[in-house]
C-alpha cells in the first residue's frame, strides 16, 4: 500500500520587489489547505507562512534558504505574543526556535522576555550575551539603553544609545529616547537637539515633532509650539496628541475659538476622558455652557476614578453657571466627602446667593466662616439690599437700559438686540460696529473695557449671571481669547470684592493666574509681573489707554494705590476711559 505524504505543499509565486518588502522566498510554501483560504483572503496571515515554512522544515531541515525564513517569522510570532501578554507562552515558542536555530537572536528576544516579566537583571545578562556573540546588532545597544534609562541609569543608557547611532547613525529611534532621556531630567536644549537630529533621519517622524512640541509648551514657547504642531498635521492628521497639544498651544497665544477646533478633532480620533474635559473647560471659558455641560458629562462617565473628582467639580461649576439646581445638588453630593469639598460648598453658596435663597446661603456660609473663608460676607448678606442698591448707583443707567433690554427669555444675550439697542441710543465707538460682525477674529484694541467694567457691576451678587453674561458680552466684542482674558480678571476683581474677601493684589494675581493663563499667557505673564506696571497719580492723569497692557498698567495702579472716588473725580485725565477704569477699582474696593 503506497504511503500517503505528510504534507502537501503548494509553492506560491512571489513578487521579488513584494517579496524582498516582506522579508519572503520567491517561492513561498503554502499547505494545500491553506492555499484555498489565502487566495479567497487575499491574505497571507502570519499563520499560514509559519506553517508552510515548518512544513518545509520538516521535509528537509537541512535547507537552509527556507530554514532562515521560518527562523524569522517564528520570531516575528514571538514578538506578537508578547505585545498580548502572552509571557509563559512566548517562553516555550522561544526554546522551539532555539531547537530550530540558534544564533544571538534567541539572548535578544530572551532579554525582551525577561524585560516583559520584570526581571530586569537578566534581562541586561541576555541583551550583553547577544553582544557579545555580534557586537555589531545596534538593536542590542538600544534596547540596553532603555533598560538602563527605564532604571534611571542615565550615563550607560546614554553610552547605549549612541553606540547604536555609531553602528547605524540611520537608525532613528535611539536619537528619540535620548532626547526623552534630556526631557525627563530638564535639560530641554540637549532634549532639542536630538529630537532635530531624528527629523534629520526622517523628517516625517511625527513621534520627534510631538515632544518639540511639549518641549516648546513647558518652556512656554507656544508661538513656536503651534509652528511645529502645524508641520506635524501637514504631515498627519491622524495623531489625537499632536491636536491636544496644538490645542494647549493655541489656547495660550488667546486662539481660544481655533484650540476648541483642534481639541474637537483630538476628541474624535480618541475620546479620552482629559481630552473631553479641556475641551469642555474651552466650551466654557467661550461662553458655550450647554456643550460644556455635556462635553463634561461625557468626560465624567469615561473618566478613571483619578480623574473623577476633578471633573465633578467642574460639572458642579458649570450647573452653577447655568442655574441648574437639581445637577447643582447631583455633584455636590458626590464632592462632599473629597478634597473639592470646601470649592463645592463655596459654588453652592453663591449659587444661593444669586437664586436669592439667603437662608441657605448662610447655611453653606457658616461652614466656609470656621475654615476661614468669606469672613466679611455674613454683614453683607444681612444687609444685601443695601449692597444692590449701592452698586446699582454705580451703573450708568444708559448701559443699565442697554444691557437688561439685550437678554434671551433664558437669561443669555442676543447680539442683534444689544446692537440695535445701542444704535437706537446713538451710542457710537469702535466696538459698539464690532458687535454686528460674525465669526471669531479676535479684536486687539481694548474699546469696550469700560463697558463691560459696567456688564460686571450689573452682574452684583448673581455669581451665575456674572460669568455668563461678561463672557458673551466679551466675545461679542473681541471675539477671541485677548478681551476674554481681561473681562475675566475684572470679573474675578469684582466677586472678590463683592463677595468680602478683599484679596492684596498680590494675593489675588496668585489665585487667578492659572484661569487666566488658560486664557491668554500673554495677560497671566503680566500678572507674574504686575509691579512693573503700576505707575504713580501725575502718570496716570496723562496716560492714554490703546492697548490691553495700558488697561492692566491702569488697573493694577489704581489697585496699587487705592484712590478713592473723590480723588479721581476732582482732577481732569487727558484720557476719559482711564478715569473710568480708575472709578470702577475704586467702586468695587469701597463698596
Amino acid at each position: 500500500m503506497k504511503k500517503l505524504p505528510k504534507y502537501t505543499i503548494v509553492y506560491l509565486d512571489i513578487k521579488p520587489d513584494y517579496a524582498k518588502l516582506n522579508n519572503l522566498p520567491v517561492k513561498l510554501p503554502v499547505l494545500l489547505e491553506d492555499f484555498e483560504n489565502a487566495r479567497n483572503n487575499n491574505k497571507i496571515s502570519l499563520g499560514i507562512i509559519i506553517r508552510g515554512l515548518s512544513a518545509q522544515y520538516d521535509i528537509d531541515n537541512k535547507d537552509d534558504y527556507y530554514k532562515s525564513y521560518l527562523v524569522f517569522y517564528m520570531y516575528e510570532n514571538f514578538k506578537r505574543m508578547l505585545e498580548e501578554g502572552k509571557n509563559d507562552e512566548a517562553g516555550e515558542y522561544l526554546k522551539k526556535i532555539k531547537d530550530i536555530h540558534y544564533d544571538y537572536r534567541y539572548h535578544f528576544y530572551s532579554g525582551l522576555l525577561n524585560e516583559k516579566k520584570g526581571n530586569d537583571e537578566f534581562a541586561e545578562i541576555e541583551f550583553k550575551e547577544t553582544l557579545n556573540k555580534n557586537p555589531d546588532f545596534y538593536t542590542g545597544y538600544y534596547e540596553l539603553g532603555n533598560l538602563f534609562f527605564k532604571r534611571k541609569i542615565y550615563d550607560e543608557a546614554l553610552e547605549y544609545y549612541q553606540k547604536a547611532i555609531d553602528i547605524d547613525s540611520k537608525f532613528i529611534l535611539p536619537y528619540l529616547k535620548t532626547g526623552d532621556l534630556y526631557l525627563e531630567n530638564a535639560r530641554y536644549d540637549e532634549a532639542l537637539e536630538y529630537y532635530r537630529k531624528a527629523l534629520e533621519t526622517d523628517k516625517n517622524f511625527i513621534p520627534a515633532y510631538i515632544r518639540i512640541g511639549v518641549i516648546y509648551n513647558q518652556t512656554q514657547r507656544y508661538t513656536d509650539s503651534v509652528i511645529i504642531h502645524e508641520k506635524a498635521l501637514g504631515i498627519s492628521k491622524e495623531n489625537s496628541e499632536i491636536f491636544y497639544n496644538y490645542s494647549y498651544a493655541l489656547s495660550r497665544n488667546s486662539r481660544l475659538y481655533d484650540a476648541v477646533k483642534a481639541l474637537e478633532k483630538a476628541s474624535e480620533i480618541d475620546e479620552k476622558d482629559y481630552f473631553l474635559h479641556e475641551l469642555a473647560v474651552l466650551y466654557k471659558n467661550t461662553g458655550e455652557y450647554y456643550r460644556a455641560y455635556e462635553t463634561e458629562i461625557k468626560a465624567y462617565e469615561k473618566s478613571s476614578m483619578e480623574n473623577k473628582n476633578l471633573i465633578a467639580i467642574t460639572l458642579l461649576k458649570i450647573a452653577v453657571f447655568l442655574e441648574n439646581e437639581n445637577e447643582i445638588e447631583k455633584y455636590y453630593k458626590i464632592l462632599s466627602e473629597t478634597e473639592y469639598s470646601v470649592s463645592a460648598e463655596s459654588l453652592v453658596m453663591l449659587y444661593y446667593i444669586g437664586s436669592g435663597n439667603i437662608e441657605k446661603a448662610k447655611e453653606k456660609l457658616s461652614l466656609l466662616n470656621e475654615k476661614g473663608l468669606f469672613m466679611n460676607l455674613p454683614e453683607r448678606l444681612e444687609n444685601i439690599d443695601y449692597y444692590i442698591e449701592k452698586i446699582e448707583n454705580k451703573v450708568s443707567p444708559e448701559y443699565s437700559e442697554i444691557i437688561m433690554n439685550s437678554f434671551t427669555d433664558d437669561g443669555f444675550i442676543d447680539r442683534s438686540k444689544l446692537y440695535l439697542n445701542f444704535k437706537e441710543k446713538g451710542i457710537k465707538y469702535e466696538y459698539t460696529g464690532w458687535i454686528n460682525e460674525k465669526g471669531n477674529n479676535m479684536k486687539i484694541k481694548p474699546s469696550g473695557v469700560d463697558f463691560i467694567t459696567e456688564v460686571i457691576k450689573l452682574s452684583g451678587f448673581n455669581y451665575a449671571l456674572g460669568e455668563r453674561i461678561v463672557t458673551e458680552m466679551s466675545q461679542i466684542i473681541w471675539k477671541d481669547g485677548i478681551g476674554i482674558a481681561f473681562s475675566k480678571i475684572f470679573l474675578r476683581f469684582f466677586q472678590d470684592r463683592i463677595f468680602g474677601e478683599m484679596s492684596p493684589l498680590n494675593l489675588f494675581m496668585e489665585e487667578n493666574y492659572q484661569e487666566i493663563s488658560d486664557i491668554s499667557f500673554r495677560l497671566s505673564g503680566m500678572m507674574v509681573n504686575y509691579e512693573d506696571y503700576i505707575m504713580d497719580f501725575d502718570d496716570l492723569l496723562e496716560y492714554k489707554i490703546k492697548t490691553f497692557e495700558d488697561v492692566f498698567s491702569v488697573f493694577v495702579s489704581a489697585n496699587y494705590h487705592d484712590y478713592k472716588s473723590e480723588y479721581i473725580l476732582k482732577n481732569d485725565f487727558a484720557d476719559e476711559i482711564t478715569k473710568k477704569m480708575m472709578l470702577f477699582v475704586s467702586d468695587v474696593n469701597y463698596l
